[in-house]
């Protein structure tokens, strides 16, 4: 029977709390002799531009696949002490949280960028992030972002 080499799992999304949490987990992942696996949930849009048609989802979904590694390469030309970092990028369809856990199975952490957003957001739309810790078949890690930490290193 192969063995699987163990894995972290990262939620990205463009955002730079989650470029944090991909910084913060390949350091981790390399400690513990892991590859990370870069996933963005992603959804298809209904309607495609101002001619109302449905949009092309093969297309749609190889421009979610570009920016996705473009996600992973910003983060990791921040880690030049690490240039061997595996990382894989997966981009799937359907809500965040469901996706993330789903692709935990397995790993060794999930790790995701915390937005510090307002309570009223989080009540609206949800917080992926308590998704996932109610919700992971693994330990997760939630990555604060704090854009006054990020200035200040510039």
């Amino acid at each position: 029977m192969e063995r699987i080499p163990p894995f972290i799992v990262v939620g990205i999304d463009g955002e730079e709390s989650s470029i944090a949490a991909l910084r913060w987990a390949v350091p981790e992942a390399w400690a513990h002799r892991a590859r990370v696996l870069a996933v963005h949930a992603y959804s298809e849009p209904v309607v495609g531009d101002a001619t109302m048609m449905p949009p092309d989802t093969f297309a749609h979904a190889e421009e979610v696949q570009r920016c996705a590694l473009e996600w992973r390469d910003t983060a990791l030309a921040a880690l030049p002490e690490y240039p061997e970092a595996e990382v894989e990028v997966q981009v799937r369809l359907g809500p965040a949280g469901p996706v993330l856990t789903e692709a935990a199975c397995g790993a060794l952490l999930l790790v995701v960028g915390s937005h510090g957003r307002h309570p009223l957001h989080r009540l609206v739309y949800g917080s992926v992030s308590h998704y996932c810790v109610g919700h992971a078949p693994c330990p997760v890690v939630a990555v604060p972002f704090h854009r006054a930490r990020v200035d200040a290193v510039r």
